[in-house]
């Protein structure tokens, strides 16, 4: 649901809808969401599209009084598109890009919530005062219908895609962020977030990592016990990952290195698709 309200200021939301074909060969993902800055003058709200072809991507800008969302369900509308958990309907037609049809999600994996853990932020979404919120709505799902691209009718059906969510008063000052549900083994999903967090004056690396194996979700979350153990991530991500780093697993950036040459592969799933899964994910 819609964590802010009407009218806000130094605050932001956005949803990130990642889709991928049955065959892996159109891969891209839909962001709506809202912008208010903190004089209230330039705020909006918005829908990018992004490809892994670098082809189409572009920032929609919509008005903030086109954004509308319901108080009781997941459900968000900008202009003419509408978007929630379980289906998405687009409609942009501007002078740069067209985009249009609707995708439908079925088999949705959450994040576990309980009562004294309401997601992936752990007890951490009780604090009021953090910087910025993330929850993960489907770390894996089943894709129907198709998209128009530019005119070009796209068929996901049978696809994979992965939805997530942020929020608050600004983004990390840096943040690194991996995901992927394409593997040799079917029902694998890897999400890895890695940001500086601002606390009480001063800041820690935190991290967060899941992993759907199984049908067991792996955690790896940002304790106070192990502020002073970041490199323990590494090692476990090496237990957990037989590719081999860019770099040995010696700072913060290792465990996030992709297994093959180079920065960003082609494949927005490339990072960690040809990776091989072992049993003894963790000692």
């Amino acid at each position: 649901m819609y964590q802010g309200k009407r009218i806000m200021r130094g605050y932001f939301e956005g949803w990130y809808y990642k889709f991928a074909d049955i065959y892996e060969q159109n891969i891209g993902a839909l962001i709506p969401g809202v912008s208010f800055d903190k004089k209230g003058n330039n705020s909006h709200s918005f829908i990018q599209y992004l490809d892994d072809s670098g082809s189409l991507s572009n920032y929609f800008l919509y008005d903030i009084k086109e954004f509308s969302y319901s108080p009781d369900k997941p459900e968000i509308k900008i202009g003419k598109s509408f978007f929630s958990p379980t289906r998405i309907e687009v409609d942009i037609d501007d002078k740069s890009s067209s985009i249009k049809g609707a995708l439908s999600f079925r088999d949705i994996k959450p994040w576990p919530v309980s009562f004294f853990s309401p997601g992936a932020m752990g007890w951490y979404a009780f604090v009021p005062f953090m910087e910025c919120y993330h929850g993960v709505l489907s770390f894996n799902h089943l894709i129907e219908v198709q998209l128009k691209l530019n005119g070009k009718s796209i068929d996901f059906n049978g696809g994979k895609g992965y939805i997530e969510k942020d929020w608050g008063r600004s983004f990390p000052s840096y943040h690194i962020w991996i995901q992927s549900n394409h593997f040799d083994e079917p029902g694998i999903s890897l999400m890895v977030s890695i940001a500086k967090i601002p606390w009480l004056g001063k800041s820690f690396n935190g991290f967060l990592i899941g992993l759907l194996y199984n049908g067991h979700l792996y955690k790896f979350t940002t304790s106070f016990s192990l502020f002073r153990a970041f490199s323990g991530v590494c090692l476990s991500m090496e237990k957990l990952l037989t590719c081999r780093p860019v770099a040995r697993c010696s700072g913060l950036y290792a465990a996030v290195a992709p297994c093959s040459e180079g920065v960003y592969p082609k494949s927005l799933q490339a990072q960690f698709g040809s990776c091989k899964m072992i049993t003894n994910i963790v000692q």
